[in-house]
């Protein structure tokens, strides 16, 4: 149900979890009952995207016409119209944000509600081979994993395919000269962020099962106390629960340095990609194959 993931490490001998693949028919499945909030979500995403848009087009508008024929009219008519747009932005935006946490919050409930109905149906087997602590570690925050996953994710991804389909098609009617070379630079910064995705995913899981392993051990001391006091086993089990910490810590800072090596390296190729637009597009401007204007608009939009 959690797609990959390990056991937790401990030195206790334990159960084998299957490594089984995510079942993403199965994970969209838990959005069909609201079917009709996410798709007025997308629809408020996909508005909210699409006047993203308008901006850098106004950018090169307002360079090119107001600035040069320093028409005041017409730049208070601009004016008044971003206005209106950022104002039905704003407006998409509440649409999308209130409707995809409601769903994802109700997802929450759905999911936790199946999960504890079923670990009602298991048998003794099963709960003799996991450990208490390890149940109510996915009970919790793996619930909370699959909520992000099927709407912040999802709405992320939607958005940011919206934006860039809609800025290639701009720029194309613009320039194709540059929009060929902006896209010819995009696979390498698509690349760096998969490796990177790729990276990041395994690490927190790594994190996510050591945690897990943490909270088994403080449940089974807490809920045999008594027995730790009688056999004088304090020492061990703060030993065991340090062990545990430390190898979350580990894990986490081992996800510290792949998130402070990732910022930089796409910061540079996403700079670096702008100033070799920059570069090329100065080049189109000097043949007369481009304005003022539209290159700042392919800035913002290569940017974007």
């Amino acid at each position: 149900m959690f797609g990959r993931r390990r056991s937790s490490r401990s030195n206790d001998s334990e159960a084998e979890i299957p490594d089984i693949p995510m079942n993403w028919r199965r994970l969209i499945g838990y959005l069909r009952p609201y079917k009709a909030r996410m798709a007025l979500a997308i629809l408020a995403l996909i508005s909210s995207a699409a006047l993203s848009l308008v901006f850098p087009a106004v950018i090169s508008s307002v360079v090119d016409s107001v600035l040069q024929q320093r028409d005041v009219q017409l730049l208070d008519q601009i004016t008044v119209g971003l206005l209106v747009v950022f104002f039905l932005r704003s407006i998409t935006s509440l649409i999308e944000n209130y409707n995809l946490n409601y769903i994802g919050e109700k997802l929450v409930v759905d999911l936790r509600l199946q999960l504890y109905r079923h670990l009602q149906t298991l048998s003794l087997g099963f709960f003799a081979s996991r450990r208490v602590g390890e149940l109510v570690s996915r009970l919790s925050s793996d619930v909370t994993v699959m909520r992000t996953v099927l709407t912040n994710n999802v709405n992320v991804l939607l958005q940011q395919v919206v934006i860039l389909i809609g800025s290639v098609v701009v720029m194309l009617a613009l320039n194709w000269r540059l929009t060929m070379f902006i896209v010819a630079l995009t696979p390498i910064i698509i690349g760096m962020g998969v490796a990177f995705g790729i990276w990041l995913r395994r690490t927190s899981t790594e994190i996510q099962d050591e945690l897990a392993g943490a909270t088994t051990v403080t449940e089974e001391v807490l809920q045999n106390i008594r027995e730790v006091k009688s056999f004088v086993r304090e020492t061990y089990e703060i030993q065991r629960y340090d062990s545990a910490i430390d190898r979350a810590l580990k894990a986490a800072i081992h996800l510290l340095r792949i998130r402070s090596l990732f910022g930089p390296i796409v910061a540079f190729l996403g700079f670096g990609a702008l100033a070799l637009i920059l570069w090329f597009g100065g080049r189109e401007v000097l043949d007369g194959r481009l304005t003022g204007g539209q290159l700042i608009g392919f800035l913002v939009y290569g940017g974007t």
